[in-house]
Order: structure tokens, then sequence, then C-alpha cells
């Protein structure tokens, strides 16, 4: 009698991976291969990816389709976090990007100290204005005015910090400006043109009650309103800095927006309070995060 050739498969995970067979396991042992993820040594916004403002603005509509998982995951948080984030999320971050590329790129052109200071005088101005601009329009609402705000003076001090000759930087690169004494010139000795501009010309129009950062609560106490921020003079030296008029920033709220709307975290990571940690790094995921997922 003739056998019929028979074909045994064998399979590819060698028999005694597959568990103890002795005890009639059905749990396989899943061998997992390792993989490597390579993060870029540049940082993300200045890959091309958020680019000017405008293209992570138009971004905006498929970071607002995200799935939630999807946000959630870039976020480290749970689902729930993705309910409020969406469209706005995009105009915030794409605003904050367009400020950190110009505060790089003066950071590049500065050359000395007095340039440098009027590279930083003329950023500030740019981003409050940006900022401003993109409140009134309704692309971002008082939270977002207070996150991008929280980029200004970092930027300022990026361009003129390193910059600045030995021995003038008595204000700690404007963490600790000395206080301004009435009849007394304030800006002597190490509080050099750097520090001397940003403590008691830009600072006050940040954080002073007549700045921004009152003006967007409605708590302002300028003659023109509670809504209006009064952004100082800059004085000029004979030494190469330029001087700047004083001028005024409407913050009253559009009509889209409600001006009650939730500050009080954007305004901690300014004052340094809660915590003292600013949020703008996981903001910056989100957005960086969510918009290469969908490309």
């Amino acid at each position: 009698m003739r056998s019929m050739p028979h074909t045994v498969y064998a399979p590819t995970t060698p028999m005694y991976a597959l568990g103890d067979l002795n005890r009639n396991s059905r749990r396989l042992q899943v061998v997992r291969k390792s993989h490597t993820v390579r993060a870029p040594q540049t940082p993300i916004y200045q890959l091309g990816y958020f680019g000017a403002a405008a293209q992570i603005v138009g971004a905006s509509a498929p970071i607002a389709a995200a799935s939630a998982g999807a946000i959630a995951s870039a976020y480290g948080a749970a689902g729930s976090v993705a309910g409020p984030i969406g469209a706005a999320v995009g105009a915030v971050v794409g605003v904050i990007a367009g400020l950190l590329a110009g505060h790089e790129l003066r950071a590049k052109q500065a050359k000395n100290e007095n340039s440098a200071v009027n590279l930083g005088v003329q950023g500030f101005d740019s981003d409050v204005r940006a900022i401003q601009s993109a409140f009134k329009s309704g692309q971002i609402d008082a939270s977002g005015v207070m996150q991008a705000l929280a980029t200004v003076m970092p930027g300022y001090w990026q361009v003129v910090g390193p910059q600045l000759q030995p021995g003038r930087n008595g204000c700690n690169s404007g963490s600790s400006c000395p206080a301004q004494v009435t009849g007394k010139q304030p800006c002597v000795g190490s509080i050099g043109a750097g520090c001397c501009v940003a403590c008691y010309q830009l600072q006050p129009g940040v954080t002073g009650p007549n700045g921004i950062a009152a003006a967007v609560q409605g708590q302002s106490q300028s003659a023109k309103g509670p809504y209006i921020a009064e952004i100082p003079q800059v004085f000029g030296s004979s030494y190469g800095a330029s001087s700047r008029s004083a001028y005024t920033l409407d913050f009253t709220p559009p009509a889209t927006v409600s001006p009650t709307a939730s500050i009080s975290s954007a305004l901690d990571s300014i004052t340094g309070t809660a915590g003292g940690g600013s949020s703008l790094l996981p903001l910056l995921l989100i957005g960086g995060a969510v918009y290469l997922a969908t490309r």
C-alpha cells in the first residue's frame, strides 16, 4: 500500500517560545522589535513646519478636525483635554511661532549693544502690535494674548542679552530691575542701555498698571479707558540708541469674544506664580505634533 506524501507546516515562532506546552498554555510570547526614534537637534519651529504665522493659522483646520485621541496623545493627557483645543490653539500657536521666528532673526542681525537695543525695541513694537491685531480680529482670545505676551520680553533679551558690554547687566537680563526712585536717574553704572530700556520703558507697557496685561483684562488704569494699554516712550542716546514715541493699543474685546475668558493660567506664565512654569512648550508641542500628524 502506497503512502501519500504530506506537507507539515512548522510555525515561524520556535516551539519553545509558544509557552508551556505541558500545561496547555494558550498564551504566546510576543517578541517585540525595538525602534529608535530620532529627534531633530534644530527646534521644531525652525524646521519650516511652522514657518510664518499664516502657515500654521491656515493649518488650524486640520488641527481642529484631528481626532480627540490624536490631540490627547500629542498632549500626553486624557482625551478630555482635546475638547476645547481645535482651531483656537492653531491660531495661538501661529502667533507665537511668528514671534519666535522674529526673535531669532533679530538676534542674528544684532552686532553691538546699541544696535541690539534698537532691534529689540523694533521687535517689541512689532510683537505687541501683532498680538493686538490677532486679538481684535478674533483669531485669539484674552488667554491667547497672555500666552503670546509671555514671549515678548524674553524675545527682547534674546536679541539684546548676548550684546551687552561687560558690567552693564545690573538688571540680570530684566529679572532684577532696580526700583525707580523719583528724582533719581536709574540708568547709571551697571544699568546700561539694554537694562534701562527694558526695565523702565518696555516692561511697564507689558505688566504696568496701564500695560497690556491689565488692558486685556479690562483693568488698565489709563485715563483713556480700562481696555487701553499705554506703551511708554523710548528715549535715545548719543551712542546710537534711537528714540521712539509713546503710543496706545486698544484691547476692547471684539463682539465675538467674551471678555470674561479665563486667563489666570496664562497670567501665571508671565508673573512666574503658580508653579513658575510656562505653558508655552506643551502648547507648541500640541500644535507641532498634531500639525505634522495631519500632513
